[in-house]
């Protein structure tokens, strides 16, 4: 007598299967669609978006960290506008157009947001979730939600970016099963650049890094930690 067939392994689904690739490649070009047909300015920015986008050209011109021309003001995420200032510059230098730095840097965060996406396709990967990779990437980078957040044209696309980079980081890390200084380089990076997309994400940052740190310290003792999903 045949011994019962157990679940049947799922076949996992790299980022750059054809699925996820054209998922990718179908979420940038709505994105882009919506950013420059116009659908996207006027009431779906968000207020803030213009408070960035207003200091962001005061600095291309050269007249300093401001909102109105007069009281300096620090008020913003610093890694989200250090990358809209270089935006503003080439918008201004090359076009009459008020809408074209906009424009720009909301294709900024349709690159991030796709970007995302796939991080996200290779977290549920790594998760032993196979071809639901292809769902998750599918809902992330075809849904409404992502792409509000592209139209809104806040850091929120940078923050979310690279906390997603930074734990799939990790997870490469707890994989190998070990930890060292040269092993830390990317995940410190991208934990550094996350607290400066989103200076309120450091309390979140600051717990996550003392969990890896203290997973690093029993993995020294010789402690090995229950067998999770991640592979």
């Amino acid at each position: 007598m045949s011994a019962a067939a157990g679940p049947r392994p799922t076949a996992p689904v790299s980022p750059r299967a054809p699925g996820v690739v054209a998922l990718a490649l179908a979420g940038l070009a709505l994105r882009l669609a919506l950013v420059w047909s116009g659908a996207c300015d006027g009431a779906v920015l968000a207020d803030d978006a213009y408070y960035y986008f207003v200091i962001a050209r005061n600095l291309a011109y050269g007249l300093g960290s401001t909102f109105d021309g007069i009281a300096p003001t620090n008020g913003y995420h610093p890694l989200w506008m250090a990358l809209l200032v270089p935006l503003a510059a080439l918008a201004t230098a090359g076009s009459a157009s008020p809408w074209l730095f906009v424009h720009l840097a909301l294709s900024l965060c349709a690159l991030l947001d796709v970007a995302a996406g796939v991080i996200l396709a290779r977290l549920l990967e790594r998760a032993g979730l196979g071809a639901a990779a292809r769902w998750g990437a599918a809902l992330w980078l075809l849904g409404p939600v992502s792409l509000l957040t592209t139209m809104r044209g806040m850091e929120s696309s940078l923050a979310v970016v690279l906390v997603a980079g930074w734990l799939l980081a990790i997870v490469g890390v707890v994989t190998r099963g070990r930890w060292s200084a040269r092993g830390a380089r990317v995940p410190g990076l991208l934990l550094g650049l996350a607290g400066l997309a989103r200076t309120d994400n450091l309390p979140f940052l600051a717990v996550a890094s003392l969990a890896v740190a203290l997973w690093a310290v029993l993995r020294r003792s010789s402690w090995s930690p229950p067998r999770s999903r991640w592979r």
